[in-house]
């Protein structure tokens, strides 16, 4: 793995640390104790937010950053993609589909 965004929060800091092996390779929007572990902490106040995204969004339009995608699911069932996300075992994104 070359580099992790973590967007849960959810205390999976040292296992990107150890999957990447590299502290400057792993960042977090979401775990703010990112920093005692020697993470960057990447946060911005709401006014930021429209030019942060479309940074983004213009690193996966450049294949920079992949977002592997675990399954796709109508948006009548986003009970299902709740409970699956709720399970804790899912590799890549879920997506909910608006059509």
């Amino acid at each position: 793995m070359d580099a992790a965004l973590d967007a849960s929060g959810r205390g999976s800091l040292p296992a990107l640390v150890d999957l990447t092996g590299d502290l400057g390779r792993v960042i977090t929007l979401a775990d703010p104790s990112a920093e005692a572990l020697g993470v960057r902490f990447a946060f911005g106040e709401p006014d930021d937010m429209p030019a942060i995204l479309a940074d983004a969004v213009t690193l996966v339009a450049a294949g920079t950053i992949t977002l592997p995608i675990a399954r796709t699911y109508a948006l009548s069932d986003a009970a299902g993609a709740h409970r699956d996300s709720q399970a804790g075992h899912v590799r890549g994104k879920l997506v909910l589909e608006v059509v």
